[in-house]
């Protein structure tokens, strides 16, 4: 009896094998018949990449050889991935010691744009040219490179790599002010893994702009924070409605709020959100300042203030003298969270049942700018006795935006400097003639870095920390040396946000 069997099939066909044993000499005429012979799909995408592989690895291969390997990945490779791979390619010859690396290089990147409408990701085509952008960028045409990379923003708006490079291209054109807007679309790319070198890298450039005296004179804070606002949701916190409505059913109304804070402390941005939305609600009728301590704000004013209330730090609010209202606590991970719970507390004690005591004195005065100087007048009018009271005066600076690795926060009612040292100025001397201060910002930045903490300090080489003189502001306050209350306080040259 004769039994007939199926002959099992090889695992490797024929040309199959012979293209193992190409792959193994490195033949590349070998691979490319196994290609032109319509292979299986599960080794034809292997093929292509083996072939360039070995095309490039060859010293021998010249510039055609390697065009003609890319050809093959275009018009063979899986059709969905042909521009992506390409893309690939062309980021790996970057920096290499291939002699016709550039030809070569525009050579993959042209494909890559003719294979990228047929991708299946739309971003295909603006992918390529976020790389022709940063190639152009990196051989000194600014021009090519603004127009590759502005046709990828349009079809990628919020796409982070190509604002950086954007970014770059303004900042290399004299441009810095659409520079700076374009590093800030890149952090906001929620895309980015926190490690992702993109992110570094415009976190990177923002804090060197906000360093440099040159931008800062030609572009404020006030206008950054226009800039972001309801970008940052997670870091916004606003106040429902004004004073201004509610003044017959909250008669009693305190003068001024001091805030101790430590920004570097994860729980303190709800508690300084909530604290600029008291702003909001009283639209400058209370002085508003902030004491920052062991964070890059830090100033031998804030260690004054805080050891004349005798109080342990942080955080603390100080209403009207009174440092009563030790803040909530929140966990920092969401701001606007927490800012939440504090608000209510700290409108609560700027609104007290109580009738709050009437001092008799008032505070007036005003800031005038002179070229790069600031002159202050202060004067104070009341009836009664002087004795025991002195006049403290503050400079402050409206909006700060810090840079703390990869986290971006603004600051706000930021204490620079005590212009009235040792607890005040006798306010009988005050009485007798106003008082004149004159400050020069470029000073006052050296004496901030000169009480930064070490840590801090490092980061500020030379003139320390900008401080801009836009948005710089004075308050000038009564306080009693005996109980610490304050009698009448006054906000002076404080610049308004636009709508309030």
């Amino acid at each position: 009896m004769i039994a007939l069997r199926a002959q099992p099939t090889t695992p490797f066909p024929g040309n199959e094998q012979q293209y193992f044993l190409a792959l193994a000499d490195k033949d590349p005429q070998g691979v490319i018949r196994f290609i032109e012979g319509a292979p299986r799909r599960r080794l034809l995408d292997d093929a292509c990449l083996a072939l360039w592989t070995i095309r490039h690895e060859d010293p021998r291969s010249t510039a055609a050889d390697l065009k003609k390997a890319l050809e093959t990945i275009a018009d063979r490779y899986a059709t969905a991935r042909r521009s992506e791979t390409l893309l690939d390619i062309a980021d790996s010859l970057e920096g290499s010691r291939l002699g016709s690396r550039e030809e070569v290089i525009e050579h993959a990147l042209a494909l890559a744009i003719r294979e990228s409408f047929k991708a299946v990701e739309q971003t295909a085509i603006h992918d390529v040219h976020v790389r022709i952008g940063r190639r152009a960028l990196a051989e000194g045409d600014l021009t090519e490179a603004r127009r590759h990379l502005l046709s990828a923003a349009f079809g990628m708006p919020k796409n982070a790599e190509c604002n950086y490079w954007l970014g770059e291209v303004y900042l290399q054109s004299g441009r810095p002010r659409r520079a700076w807007s374009r590093y800030f679309q890149a952090i906001l790319d929620d895309r980015l893994e926190e490690d992702d070198p993109i992110r570094h890298l415009s976190y990177q450039r923002l804090a060197e702009m906000n360093r440099d005296p040159e931008f800062r004179q030609t572009f404020n804070m006030v206008s950054a924070e226009q800039y972001l606002a309801g970008r940052l949701a997670d870091s916004e916190f606003h106040a429902r409605n004004r004073y201004r409505f509610m003044r017959d059913r909250y008669p009693n109304r305190v003068r001024m709020v001091e805030l101790f804070v430590d920004s570097s402390a994860p729980h303190t941005g709800g508690l300084e959100l909530a604290f600029q939305a008291l702003d909001e609600l009283f639209e400058g009728e209370v002085a508003l300042v902030a004491y920052h301590l062991n964070d890059p704000m830090h100033t031998k004013a804030s260690e004054d203030r805080l050891a004349f209330y005798g109080s342990e730090f942080p955080p603390l609010a100080v209403f009207d003298g009174n440092p009563g209202l030790k803040t909530a606590m929140g966990d920092g991970e969401k701001p606007a969270e927490d800012a939440a719970k504090n608000y209510p507390r700290l409108r609560g004690a700027c609104l007290p049942d109580t009738a709050i005591e009437d001092g008799g004195w008032q505070v007036d005065g005003n800031i005038t700018r002179d070229e790069s100087l600031l002159k202050i007048d202060v004067a104070v009018q009341g009836e009664g006795s002087a004795e025991g009271l002195r006049l403290v005066v503050l400079l402050c600076e409206r909006s700060v935006m810090a840079i703390d690795g990869n986290r971006v926060f603004f600051h706000h009612f930021v204490v620079r400097d005590l212009l009235t040292p040792g607890g005040g100025v006798e306010l009988k001397d005050v009485m007798k003639e106003p008082l004149s201060l004159t400050v020069d910002p470029r000073e006052l930045r050296k004496t901030i870095v000169g009480n930064l903490p070490e840590r801090y300090r490092l980061e500020h080489a030379g003139e320390g920390p900008y401080v801009d003189a836009n948005p710089i502001y004075a308050v000038g306050f009564v306080q009693r040396t005996g109980d610490g209350r304050i009698l009448a306080a006054k906000t002076l040259g404080l610049p308004r946000k636009k709508g309030l």
